[in-house]
């Protein structure tokens, strides 16, 4: 069970390198960007819609700038209170992937929940855990995640357990170990064995050059995940060898 936070994409180990890395050059303007996002005035940015990508970058920019400030509470206190705006004004029911809509508010819950955990009180914490309860069944592998049957071939192979449903496990598995029991026991019965076999035994993905460049990218979101919480060396370290499939499938000779 993971411990210490930042756990979520990152850990304090991985903070520190980040925090040192902000004013870089091939950083900065990035970084300029997140700040600026965090800073944009919240009038007429949480409107309804089945997905806001503008109010997504205003509370992931509090969020971020909460973590590397070591606690500025204005910024958390923002985030939070940002993500709960986005709830009420979040229609999925109206995406075309509903799916998908649902599944980065799960997503986005989840940075919240770790990057300001300091910040949350007790019935905030309860009222995302809600929510995200609320989104998996949303989803089209449901919750219990049993809907499909499909790890490598479906949708079930993107994002919905691999990145959404994970980083909300991670997030919170001290308060709800049961989510994360499920999560994860899934993650490690089937996703990291079917990819590894892949990883092992062949350098293409199995979803070929159009679906495959989408799933892989899935599977590099679990990866990060998983070494966040020190289990990294759980997917085979041959995984970054199938992104070179993508690469040479461009080239004229075919090779």
């Amino acid at each position: 069970v993971p411990s210490g936070r930042p756990r979520v994409m990152i850990n304090a180990e991985g903070l520190e390198r980040v925090k040192s890395n902000l004013l870089c050059d091939e950083h900065k303007e990035i970084y300029e960007k997140v700040k600026e996002n965090a800073e944009l005035s919240t009038k007429g940015v949480f409107q309804n819609s089945f997905t806001n990508d503008v109010a997504a970058s205003y509370i992931e920019g509090n969020a971020f700038i909460h973590l590397i400030t070591d606690g500025d509470e204005a910024y958390g206190r923002n985030a939070i209170e940002g993500l709960f705006q986005y709830y009420a004004s979040t229609d999925h029911q109206t995406a075309q992937f509903t799916y998908r809509s649902a599944g980065y508010e799960i997503y986005l819950s989840a940075r919240v929940y770790d990057w300001c955990y300091d910040l949350l009180k007790e019935e905030e914490k309860e009222r995302i855990y809600n929510k995200v309860i609320e989104d998996c069944q949303m989803l089209e592998i449901g919750w219990p995640p049993v809907k499909q049957n499909g790890t490598g071939n479906s949708h079930e192979g993107e994002y919905q357990v691999m990145r959404d449903m994970l980083s909300f496990a991670i997030a919170s598995c001290e308060d709800y170990p049961s989510f994360y029991n499920v999560v994860m026991g899934k993650i490690l019965d089937e996703y990291i064995p079917m990819n590894n076999y892949f990883y092992e035994n062949t350098s293409f993905h199995n979803q070929g050059d159009s679906y495959g460049m989408y799933r892989y990218t899935a599977e590099l979101y679990m990866k990060y995940l998983m070494t966040a919480i020190g289990q990294g060396e759980r997917i085979s370290d041959k995984q970054h060898m199938m992104a070179y499939h993508f690469v040479m499938r461009r080239r004229p000779d075919g090779a």
